[in-house]
């Protein structure tokens, strides 16, 4: 019998609420310096609150020059790291879990 979708399940050290993943989107809503902002906060703690068990906020760049596209997620400072805070806080807020997915297009 397989487990229930709505069963916690770990992954390594991290344990989520369920086995509901929100994939990493691109929403536009970092700043053009790839600044997290509380509108960017907001949608993903509206994930999180709808039941979300792991939230990926679009690809992060991990390198100035390796940013896709405008408004896209930055963790390539530590410039960023309030932002990411900011993030991670409204995701547990409503009881999930959030992963960054790191990218460089380039």
């Amino acid at each position: 019998m397989s487990a229930s979708i709505f069963a916690p399940v770990r992954i390594g050290n991290l344990e989520s609420p369920n086995r509901f993943v929100r994939s990493a989107t691109w929403e536009g809503l970092a700043t053009d310096e790839g600044m997290a902002t509380p509108a960017l906060a907001d949608v993903l703690g509206e994930l999180a609150k709808g039941g979300v068990g792991v939230v990926i906020p679009g690809h992060a760049y991990v390198e100035k020059r390796g940013q896709a596209g405008p408004r896209q997620l930055g963790i390539h400072d530590d410039a960023c790291i309030p932002g990411l805070r900011m993030l991670a806080d409204a995701v547990h807020a409503g009881g999930g879990r959030i992963v960054a997915q790191l990218a460089h297009a380039g």
